[in-house]
């Protein structure tokens, strides 16, 4: 149950830190901006920062704790998300503008009903959901489907 939950926080933070950043500009903080794309508060930015270390530790102790096997499916998984990136580069790449606005708007609504149907906080998802949540292969869009493992 903890595996699950430490799977299901580092989903969040690599989601979070998936959206879209503003660039660093020399010498000032970075900023660090919400899903829809806006400035979080100082003291939002300093917890998700708080919950990128935690989650950086108990993926750390999770890795470790994985048999060969383990290790060698979760390497797979990577090998085959590079792959999947690469090709989903070239596809996206190759999209005209409608095709483009088409995706982001499929994104969009996918996370819209994503985040519907999330269960409310402290409850408990079904067993294994974490694990198929990060690498679930369903038709995303383009942009949503990068790095999403």
């Amino acid at each position: 149950m903890v595996r699950i939950s430490a799977l299901t926080l580092l989903a969040f933070a690599v989601s979070a830190l998936a959206a879209p950043q503003a660039p660093a500009e020399s010498g000032a903080p970075e900023q660090v901006l919400d899903l829809a794309g806006n400035p979080v508060s100082a003291e939002k930015a300093k917890e998700l920062q708080g919950m990128d270390g935690q989650l950086a530790k108990v993926d750390e102790q999770l890795f470790g704790s994985f048999s060969q096997e383990q290790k060698d499916l979760y390497n797979a998984v990577e090998k085959n998300g590079e792959a999947l990136d690469g090709s989903l580069d070239k596809l996206y790449s190759s999209f005209n503008e409608e095709q483009k606005n088409l995706d982001k708007q499929y994104g969009e609504l996918s996370t819209k009903a994503e985040r519907a149907l999330c269960p409310a906080a402290g409850a408990a998802a079904p067993a294994g959901a974490q694990v198929k949540a990060r690498f679930k292969p369903a038709r995303k869009p383009v942009a949503r489907l990068r790095k999403f493992h």
